[in-house]
């Protein structure tokens, strides 16, 4: 009965961690700098997995047919495990966003073309937008990225709102409110981003190298990347 009793709790743990994952994988990213992006991904969804299979599985013990009993065991604990990665995916499986389209590429030369003053010899280019969700997920998982650079002015935020806007939006996700930004507008951030924000470019001698979403930064490759001369 005492484990039935547990496993209950582990249940409604496993569901609350599920609910508020995206707000635990920030902050574990920020209180323990030692923990990266992609093993804090994947370790919040397998511990949310494994605390929802557990109460199916001691249930089905009391079943009496065994092969209809590991039938249900099978069944629920392929399903209940995947859950968080089905509710909660990575924006891929390789923790590369999306392969950049021809027309991304285009519309971010050419707006990096007229825009001498934004460096991308070995840089991070972030497009964002002050009042999006994912955005602002995103945008605290940089802030915690820029304080662990040695080499500063690496990050180039891009973004369309305005500097009132935009310092509240830098007081949120940790940096600091005179933090430089580079402002386009909105049309020109969707058309870079192919409608999906937020996108995040690392770019390396003034080519991309890999394109992320708010669920891929990878921290590790970022850092070694910019920490390059």
């Amino acid at each position: 009965m005492f484990k039935l009793f547990t496993y209950s709790i582990l249940f409604i743990i496993g569901f609350l961690l599920i609910r508020n994952i995206d707000q635990l994988e920030i902050l574990l990213f920020q209180r323990f700098r030692f923990f990266n992006l992609t093993s804090i991904f994947y370790t919040l969804r397998i511990a949310a997995g494994i605390s929802l299979i557990l109460l199916p599985l001691k249930i089905f013990s009391y079943v009496k047919s065994i092969s209809f009993k590991v039938l249900l065991k099978i069944i629920f604990s392929i399903s209940l495990f995947a859950t968080p990665f089905v509710l909660s995916p990575p924006d891929s499986i390789e923790f590369k966003y999306k392969s950049t389209t021809e027309q991304q590429s285009l519309k971010l030369y050419y707006f990096l073309k007229n825009r001498k003053d934004i460096q991308t010899k070995n840089s991070l280019l972030c497009f964002l937008t002050a009042h999006c969700h994912f955005c602002q997920l995103a945008g605290k998982k940089i802030g915690v990225i820029n304080k662990k650079l040695e080499v500063k002015n690496k990050i180039k935020i891009i973004i369309n709102n305005d500097s009132i806007e935009s310092k509240k939006f830098f007081t949120k996700i940790d940096l600091k409110s005179d933090f430089s930004f580079h402002k386009t507008s909105f049309d020109s951030l969707l058309e870079i981003c192919g409608g999906s924000m937020p996108t995040i470019f690392l770019m390396k001698n003034d080519s991309i190298v890999n394109e992320y979403g708010s669920r891929s930064l990878n921290d590790t490759e970022i850092i070694k990347c910019l920490s390059e001369k």
